[in-house]
């Protein structure tokens, strides 16, 4: 498995593999798209539900190089364009309006129905590809600029929006919107936090305590209606927490499972601010994968919590905020397990 993403609401998932790509459903879970041609995809972004699907080729291939773009219809099984850039894409990130290419040291913003190249946004150096484009028409796009700062630009109007400074006294590892474009979510390379942030003001309106211990967050994701949020780190563990409705501070009266925040910040603010004010997770899961594998986190419909790791197994839990709880359903599935009958995973689905 060379990559895996959501497509934006968490109905499905793709997956790069060495000789081509699948898309799954997962509420029911089944494949529902399988593409073999014997070249290797090492990006693959899908549009909502649409037939269309993003692709990029992966390291070291003569053929499909990791420096070249497809545009795929999954219901014609067909190359429908084909772009090639100077270096190695880095992340795709596309929506019904924009497609982006991120490379290392700039990002490409494409009109999705005639694939014109409008604008070029110069980076600093962004060797990981980091980015962000908000999933709805808005076309937010966030990108980390310096010292630990978030740059958000309008891809529409083709015009800088906000800069968040110091967003993070670390390197910013994660970026993610809500599904309207109103909250981005953020991490650092030291992933201990999570913060979310207004892009109308840039002013920070929640955040987050993952853990006491540093730790690499791989993944934040919105739940449609932006009242849950969830982490994945490499401690194995996935987090949820409410989102605070007013999102007018720091939590907000909000009250994870240790109580959340604390009066000991109010009075010793220079102190103990950062540790007593961050929001608890109201739930959390552990999943079987090995230590410190990839894991990919969403959320479906409000209620149901998606995981898929990156050796190949794909989880899903029942949200309960009244009782605080994240219940597994059904087993974890292989993704890579070939079913005789290639019948729906788990029967019954309340989803």
């Amino acid at each position: 498995m060379n990559s895996v993403n959501f497509n934006q609401d968490a109905s499905r998932i793709s997956v790069g593999t060495s000789s081509g790509f699948r898309i799954y459903e997962c509420h029911p879970f089944k494949k529902i798209v399988e593409y073999k041609n014997g070249e290797g995809c090492g990006i693959s972004e899908m549009v909502n539900r649409a037939s269309l699907i993003a692709l990029a080729g992966h390291q070291g291939q003569t053929t499909f190089r990791a420096r070249q773009l497809r545009l795929f219809n999954t219901t014609e099984q067909k190359t429908i364009l084909e772009r090639s850039f100077h270096s190695p894409i880095l992340s795709i990130k596309i929506n019904s309006k924009r497609l982006l290419v991120v490379l290392e040291h700039k990002i490409l913003i494409f009109d999705l129905a005639t694939m014109k190249n409008l604008h070029t946004v110069k980076t600093n150096i962004n060797p990981e590809g980091l980015c962000a484009l908000c999933p709805d028409d808005s076309s937010y796009l966030a990108y980390p600029g310096a010292s630990g700062s978030i740059l958000i630009f309008d891809a529409l109007s083709l015009n800088p929006l906000k800069m968040i400074e110091n967003a993070h006294k670390g390197t910013v590892s994660v970026i993610t919107f809500n599904s309207d474009g109103s909250l981005l979510a953020t991490a650092s390379n030291k992933g201990t936090l999570i913060r979310l942030w207004s892009t109308v003001t840039g002013e920070k309106v929640q955040e987050f305590r993952r853990g006491a211990y540093p730790a690499a967050v791989y993944s934040i994701a919105f739940s449609q209606d932006s009242s849950l949020i969830c982490a994945s780190s490499e401690s194995g563990t996935i987090h949820l927490w409410n989102v605070n409705r007013d999102r007018g501070g720091m939590g907000g009266g909000e009250k994870g499972r240790n109580g959340g925040g604390s009066t000991f910040g109010s009075l010793m603010p220079g102190v103990f601010s950062n540790m007593w004010e961050a929001v608890r997770d109201f739930a959390q899961v552990k999943i079987l994968a090995a230590s410190k594998i990839p894991t990919l986190c969403g959320i479906y419909n409000n209620e149901c919590l998606c995981v898929v790791s990156a050796d190949g197994f794909f989880y899903r839990y029942l949200i309960d905020t009244n009782k605080a709880s994240c219940e597994m359903l059904g087993d974890r599935v292989n993704l890579f397990q070939e079913e005789e009958d290639d019948e729906e995973v788990d029967g019954e689905d309340t989803f």
